[in-house]
């Protein structure tokens, strides 16, 4: 008895649990109904955007420095002050360095005046270029005459039909091959005078050029190699009933003096050649020497120019440390120079940020001194490709260049940035806070009569507004449950 009461007691007491359970469920359920507001998805404007925070700094912020030591000799600006690009802030004496500079431009001036002369022809290089052409002229046909007088007066003399297509060298000698030699050497020592011959008969003292030095030297070559030849054929010469001692002394004193003035011709031609050569190449010599002037002025203008310090573009003097009078170090922060009208302020993008922001993105800043009624247009001018790691997190470092100068912007503000990196015009849009997220779904209560019935969305960008882009799943007058104030 008593087991059968407590199985009814269980019994009822679970059925009780059970009541109160579903009463507690209808509730929650009635109660959640109840607090829905009901919002119309409505077509309008939607731009997503980046907030972050940074400082107002100037565009252009330099420290510049002397390239050298020295004595300070002037200082033209003071803190505050506006200066110009290009404008002179200080420098060091140069007194040494501009003496220098006055003579080196006199001798600039100099090797100037001179290749002027060359170049009009009143220098003295003309009278000389005349003078070599005269000298190579005459080397070139005296040479010819000197090769003719020592082939045909001094060795056609042991020679039969030496002119002919036959020349043959006479007397006997121990070298049947170099009898041959000298023999083909003859014929082609006449064809050598010939070409000679004809070539000066076309030659002018104007026209004389180191190309026909360079002819009669090879004309010369030929006829000396065949006189070394012959000489030695001379010298194997032995007396006989037809040829004596003292003949035989005669040929070789006539061979040694041709070859002699062969020697002789040759050198004149190649110093003619020389000369002809140097004084045609002057006015290229004048042009190196008024180069290498140039250069020295050069060289020490960048002396004196490293002595000055210039404002490297338009702004305000931050810093001007030298005085007149005191050694300053080259390399110490001498002035310092900020743009004046321009600004910037530099944000950091968290990295899931990053693909949303664009070079050219338009932004509003506002300035903690003013309030967030002033409102500045700026835009994104550069993002910095590498990371920046700050308490372990990876950002990236973005420029943001205010559009227009504006006397309310100083350097160090504190500015707060809303970047806009995405705009839809007439999108479908409804408030974030109608949004549910269940695990990888999206989904938001379309009322359905009295009831809400659960509808997958897609979703696009989303705006500080907290209104977000509908891409897919409602239609514009669609009604869908609004969760709370957020």
């Amino acid at each position: 008895m008593n087991l059968l009461h407590n199985k009814i007691f269980i019994i009822g007491g679970s059925v009780l649990i059970g009541i109160g359970i579903i009463a507690g469920s209808t509730f929650l359920i009635s109660s959640r109904t109840q607090n829905y507001n009901t919002v119309k998805v409505e077509r309008k404007d939607i731009t997503e955007k980046i907030k972050a925070t940074g400082k107002v700094e100037a565009l252009d912020n330099v420290s510049l420095a002397f390239d050298k030591s020295g004595s300070v000799s002037h200082v033209n600006v003071k803190v505050g002050d506006s200066v110009n690009a290009g404008g002179t802030l200080g420098a060091l004496s140069s007194d040494e360095l501009y003496a220098s500079l006055e003579g080196a431009q006199a001798d600039l001036k100099a090797e100037q005046e001179k290749l002027g002369q060359l170049q009009s022809g009143s220098g003295n290089t003309s009278t000389e270029l005349v003078t070599a052409q005269h000298k190579l002229y005459d080397s070139v046909q005296g040479g010819l005459t000197t090769a003719d007088d020592s082939v045909r007066n001094k060795v056609d003399q042991f020679f039969t039909d030496p002119d002919t297509m036959n020349p043959k060298i006479l007397f006997a000698f121990n070298d049947y091959d170099l009898k041959e030699k000298i023999n083909g050497e003859r014929l082609v020592v006449e064809e050598t005078l010939t070409k000679w011959r004809e070539m000066n008969t076309k030659l002018s003292l104007n026209s004389i050029s180191n190309s026909d030095a360079e002819q009669a030297r090879g004309y010369l070559t030929t006829i000396k190699n065949f006189l070394d030849d012959v000489s030695r054929a001379v010298n194997n010469f032995e007396p006989n009933n037809t040829l004596s001692q003292t003949t035989i002394d005669k040929y070789k004193s006539d061979v040694a003096a041709a070859r002699a003035n062969i020697n002789a011709t040759l050198s004149n031609i190649t110093n003619a050649e020389e000369s002809l050569r140097g004084t045609s190449a002057s006015g290229s010599v004048q042009e190196t020497r008024v180069s290498k002037a140039q250069a020295a002025v050069d060289a020490i203008l960048s002396q004196i120019n490293h002595t000055i310090i210039r404002a490297p573009f338009s702004g305000i003097v931050t810093k001007a440390e030298p005085k007149v009078g005191e050694y300053f170090a080259a390399g110490t922060p001498a002035f310092g120079i900020m743009t004046k009208d321009a600004f910037k302020v530099e944000i950091q993008i968290p990295e899931v940020d990053l693909a949303k922001i664009s070079v050219g993105n338009k932004a509003a800043i506002t300035l903690d001194a003013y309030g967030t009624g002033n409102v500045f247009d700026a835009h994104v001018s550069a993002i910095d490709p590498a990371e920046t790691v700050t308490n372990g997190v990876g950002t990236y470092k973005a420029t943001l260049l205010f559009d227009k100068a504006d006397n309310k912007i100083y350097s160090g503000m504190t500015a707060d940035a809303e970047v806009s990196t995405h705009i839809s015009n007439q999108a479908l849009v409804v408030p974030s806070r109608a949004i549910i997220r269940r695990g990888n779904d999206t989904f938001v209560l379309v009322q359905n009569g009295k009831e809400y019935l659960e509808k997958k969305i897609t979703t696009g960008i989303m705006n500080t507004n907290a209104d977000t882009e509908i891409l897919s799943g409602l239609n514009e007058g669609d009604l869908i449950a609004s969760f709370g104030n957020n």
